[in-house]
């Protein structure tokens, strides 16, 4: 979820376009990404409030900001003109759906499957391994299982990685000792999937659990020489701000598998509001994280969101005080 190709927002028929909805909508807009749009409970919803709902979503798409142009899908033809069209980002297809009688269900499945992979994974495949640990957990009798998506390279079984950045920015050498694939174990795992790992720590008195294993950490190469920033800096555009924002502002980060809260210690203009673009230069709070240059960020807090572009990373230095 941390870098899809597409978005899909799901509305009620019955419910309108509400806050969340216009928010969803610009969330995936502002990252350049790809949306549709699925109207549910067609069936329950009056024929003039669906229409509405309808026109509202058109109107929406059709804003200034969003320049998207509606497409309605009737048919399996228009799937296929809409899947043909949909991956440059202009076209907006809309399908009304009953999840009760199953009505146009099968226009949504079949506009799925046509759609193409927007990402080049032949091209990271013979990158070096980088995997992104979105959850952990223990299994009684077995050990402790980190699960995430392989972005580069290739993992295969009994391979030496490192695991971090821990509390202190330091790397763990850890060893795979089974992979599992859509709940089926294998011996390797490709770039692009997402899949889980048994770990064990390299070093015989360690345990996985004592190096600090916790979401957002990442899976390097043995032989790669990774660091752990406290700052860096980005391009950030702010989508909605109801305050202005300041030097030692402090909102969430989102960043790929990173989450955590940052604050603002210098930018280029003195105050940022609701569409102001600006160079920002934020500092984690509580631990350095592992992230790299033109990665795309999220922040919020409150109703306060925007979105940005690391655009360079710091020296690794001493936390903040």
């Amino acid at each position: 979820a941390h870098d899809p190709d597409y978005a899909l927002v799901v509305v009620g028929a019955n419910h309108g376009v509400t806050r969340m909805t216009r928010e969803h909508l610009g969330v995936a807009i502002a990252l350049a990404v790809p949306v549709f749009v699925v109207v549910t409970k067609e069936d329950l919803a009056p024929g003039n409030i669906l229409k509405e709902t309808l026109a509202q979503l058109m109107r929406l798409l059709k804003l200034p900001g969003a320049r998207k142009k509606p497409f309605l899908v009737r048919g399996m033809d228009d799937v296929v003109v809409a899947s043909r069209v949909f991956r440059e980002g202009f076209v907006a297809p809309i399908f009304t759906v009953s999840n009760v009688s199953g009505l146009h269900m099968d226009l949504v499945h079949a506009f799925v499957n046509l759609l193409p992979s927007r990402k080049l994974w032949s091209v990271r495949g013979a990158g070096s391994v980088e995997f992104l640990v979105d959850q952990f957990f223990n299994v009684p009798g077995i050990g402790t299982v980190v699960a995430g998506t392989l972005v580069s390279g290739c993992v295969q079984t009994a391979q030496t990685l490192q695991l971090g950045p821990d509390s202190a920015g330091v790397f763990h050498p850890v060893v795979v000792k089974s992979i599992h694939h859509m709940r089926v174990p294998t011996q390797r795992l490709l770039t692009g999937q997402s899949g889980a790992f048994l770990m064990r720590a390299l070093k015989r008195k360690e345990h996985v659990r004592s190096l600090g294993l916790r979401k957002g950490m990442v899976l390097l190469d043995a032989g790669a020489t990774p660091t752990a920033t406290w700052r860096f800096r980005c391009d950030v555009l702010v989508l909605h701000s109801s305050t202005t924002m300041r030097c030692n502002y402090q909102p969430v980060l989102h960043v790929r598998n990173v989450r955590q809260s940052a604050r603002i210690t210098r930018m280029d203009r003195e105050v940022l509001r609701t569409g102001t673009k600006a160079a920002v230069d934020f500092e984690f709070l509580f631990r350095p994280e592992y992230v790299v240059v033109g990665s795309r960020l999220i922040f919020r807090e409150g109703k306060t969101k925007g979105i940005g572009n690391i655009t360079h990373i710091f020296p690794p230095t001493a936390a903040p005080s």
